[in-house]
C-alpha cells in the first residue's frame, strides 16, 4: 500500500541538531530545510533529537498515545540531564515543552497531508479558494490569528506560504476549501493576492512552516557560507560526542556546471584502470615485472564545482578529486574487491561519467565519529552512483567506488542522525 503524504513526510524528514533558539532557526535556516527536518530549539544533542523523533513518529503513526509519548520524552530528557525543575518552555523536560513538541509535529504532519489534498489538480479545479478559520477550539485565541478569521484567499496567494496553519507554535487555525461560487457570496472577504516580495513571517516566535517545501530537495547553497560552517560544526560536535552517524540531506545540483571540472577523457581513465589491474590482482607484481614499476598510482580527476564547494563550506584545496590505487577501503583496490565486474566491464567508467561528469546529480555529505567525511553523488538521469572520501592533509577527495544501480541499502549505509 503506497504511503500517504503524512507518513511519507514523517519518514523522509532528517534530524537537524541546533543550538539556535526558535527565532534563530527561522532567521538562519531556510523554510525548505525546516519543512524537511525534525528539530527543536536549543536541542543540539543528536541522541536526544533522535529519541524524541522516534517517539514523535510513533505518536503520529498511532502506535502510542499522547500521554505515553510525553512520558517517554520526559524520562529520556531527565536521564540526559535536561530537567532544570522549571515548568517553562525553556526546560526540555517540562510538560509544556514536551506537549509543544508533540503537538506541533503532529500539526505539521497533518498540514502536509492537507496540502497534498488541497493542491491536487481536481481540488484546485473545483476549490480554487480557501477560507481562513481562526483558532478553532482554542481556549486562548490570539488576536494576531483572529484578525484573519473568515477571510478568503486564492490558493495561489503567496501569503499562504507563511500563514498556512500551523504558522506559529500552538496554532489551531484551519483552512477550508471553497468553490468560486461560495467565495462570490461574500466578495468583501476575498483578499487580493499578496505580492511575493511583500510576504513576511508574522509569527512572534519567528516560526513558519510551508508544507509546499516538505518534499523538495534541501538546497544547502541557499545558506550563507558562514551559516553552513556553523551548521556543519554543530552537527560534527554532535557526531563526535555521541558516536552517531549523520548525513546532510541530499541536495540537487541546480546549475549547469558539471560536478567536477577537468575530468579526464574516458580513454585516459580506462587506460589508468587497465594499467593498474595486474597490480590489483597481484600487489607484488611490480617487483617481478619491470614494466609495472612505473605505473601511476594516482589520476587527477579534476576539481569539485563551485556549487558543491560553497554548499559544504569547503576550505581552499579541499576541492580536488583523485582516483588512486588506494587500499581495501577506497580506490581501485576497494573497487576490484567489492565491484570487480563493474570495474572491468565499463560500468565503473559509466558511473564516473554520470556523476563527476554531469550537472544532473544529487549529493549527500556524511560524517562519522573518528572517520573521514564522505560525499555520495548520485546521477539523476542514470544508474551511476559514486562515493568520495576526504583524505590527506590538504583535505582532497578520493574515489571510494563508482558503480551502477546501487541498492537503497547501500545508499543508506550512512544512517542519518
Amino acid at each position: 500500500m503506497p504511503m500517504n503524504a503524512e507518513d511519507q513526510f514523517i519518514q523522509n524528514r532528517v534530524n537537524l541538531p541546533t543550538s539556535k533558539d526558535s527565532a534563530g532557526v527561522s532567521r538562519d535556516i531556510p523554510a525548505q530545510i525546516r519543512a524537511r527536518a525534525f528539530f527543536s530549539a536549543r536541542v543540539a544533542e543528536a541522541h536526544i533529537l533522535e529519541r524524541f523523533r522516534r517517539i514523535s513518529d510513533d505518536y503520529n503513526t498511532g502506535k502510542i498515545g499522547r500521554d505515553e509519548a510525553r512520558a517517554l520524552m520526559m524520562e529520556y530528557a531527565r536521564a540526559s540531564g535536561k530537567d532544570d525543575g522549571t515548568r517553562g518552555l525553556r526546560n526540555l523536560a517540562s510538560t509544556a515543552r514536551l506537549n509543544l513538541i508533540i503537538d506541533q509535529n503532529a500539526s505539521m504532519a497533518h498540514a502536509v497531508g492537507e496540502y497534498e489534498r488541497m493542491y491536487s489538480p481536481s481540488a484546485l479545479r473545483v476549490f480554487p479558494y480557501v477560507r481562513y478559520e481562526a483558532s478553532v477550539g482554542s481556549k486562548k485565541p490570539r488576536e494576531s490569528h483572529q484578525k484573519y478569521d473568515g477571510l478568503i484567499f486564492e490558493k495561489s496567494d503567496p501569503w499562504l506560504r507563511t500563514h498556512r496553519p500551523p504558522w506559529d507554535f500552538g496554532c489551531h487555525c484551519q483552512l477550508v476549501q471553497i468553490t468560486a461560487k461560495q467565495a462570490g457570496k461574500t466578495p468583501d472577504k476575498i483578499q487580493a493576492p499578496t505580492p511575493a516580495d511583500q510576504v513576511k513571517v508574522e509569527a512572534a516566535s519567528g516560526f513558519a512552516f510551508d508544507p509546499a517545501c516538505a518534499f523538495e530537495e534541501n538546497q544547502l547553497p541557499d545558506l550563507s557560507v558562514e551559516t553552513k560552517r556553523q551548521m556543519l560544526a554543530s552537527i560534527r560536535k554532535c557526531v563526535n560526542s555521541t558516536g552517531a552517524k549523520c548525513a546532510v540531506a541530499p541536495s540537487r545540483n541546480t546549475q549547469t556546471l558539471t560536478t567536477v571540472s577537468g575530468l579526464p577523457a574516458p580513454a585516459v581513465i580506462t587506460d589508468f584502470i587497465k594499467q593498474n589491474t595486474p597490480i590489483l590482482d597481484d600487489p607484488i607484481a611490480p617487483k617481478t615485472n619491470p614494466g609495472l614499476q612505473n605505473v601511476p598510482q594516482k589520476l587527477a580527476m579534476g576539481t569539485l564545482s563551485p556549487e558543491i564547494v560553497e554548499a559544504f563550506a569547503l576550505e581552499p584545496g579541499e576541492d580536488k578529486v583523485f582516483l588512486s590505487r588506494g587500499d581495501s577501503q577506497y580506490g581501485l583496490f576497494h573497487q576490484i574487491r567489492d565491484h570487480r565486474p563493474e570495474m572491468l566491464d565499463g560500468r565503473m567508467l559509466q558511473a564516473i561519467r554520470e556523476t563527476l561528469g554531469s550537472a544532473r546529480v544529487k549529493y549527500t555529505f556524511c560524517m562519522q565519529k573518528g572517520k573521514n567525511d564522505y560525499l555520495n553523488i548520485e546521477s539523476v538521469d542514470g544508474p551511476g552512483y559514486l562515493t568520495l572520501i576526504r583524505k590527506g592533509i590538504d583535505g582532497h577527495w578520493e574515489i571510494v567506488d563508482a558503480h551502477c544501480n546501487a541498492s537503497e541499502a547501500y545508499k543508506n549505509r550512512f544512517n542519518r542522525v
